[in-house]
């Protein structure tokens, strides 16, 4: 489904600790399907990547590696991990008012099934499977993936639950 003016979401990115570590998470949890081609570059290799580096994110930033996932829609989920991870820290709570990005919804055939495998991948389940209303079993919940990220698994589109179908 395109916008007005013909944007579409393409990605949503994701910053995590470890790449090949999240990789294998968000196939085993939710099956996604990673793209064969991945990025990998520094500073050091690509000097001329410095001035991009640094208006993107900062003049900290040395070195990346990225990978796309794939659930057969257009739509990628982008992991991104940078050098100096090993500082990195899982959230200690999930700042839902603040604005930006709240959340990551997934489309499921089963929500209980896929937070059983979010559980079992190391995931963390966040609430109950809750019905919202409606004239269909609208059945959601939320998720976190191992680095903090809340995960939103729901049964029905927005377009199935809000479009006044």
């Amino acid at each position: 489904m395109t916008g007005a003016d013909g944007a579409r979401l393409a990605h949503v990115a994701i910053t995590v600790p470890d790449l090949d570590e999240a990789i294998a998470w968000y196939r085993e949890a939710l099956g996604l399907r990673p793209l064969p081609q991945r990025v990998e570059s520094s500073v050091r290799e690509r000097p001329r990547l410095r001035p991009i580096l640094d208006e993107v994110y900062d003049e900290a930033c040395e070195a990346f590696r990225v990978a796309f996932l794939v659930d057969g829609d257009s739509v990628a989920v982008e992991l991104f991990e940078f050098d100096g991870g090993e500082g990195w820290e899982r959230p200690r709570s999930w700042d839902y008012a603040r604005a930006g990005l709240s959340h990551l919804g997934f489309l499921v055939a089963d929500v209980d099934a896929a937070a059983g495998r979010i559980l079992a991948a190391g995931g963390r389940r966040r609430t109950r499977t809750m019905s919202a209303g409606g004239e269909g079993d609208w059945r959601f919940c939320f998720c976190e993936d191992p680095y903090g990220t809340v995960l939103e698994l729901q049964s029905h589109s927005q377009e199935e639950m809000y479009g006044g179908h």
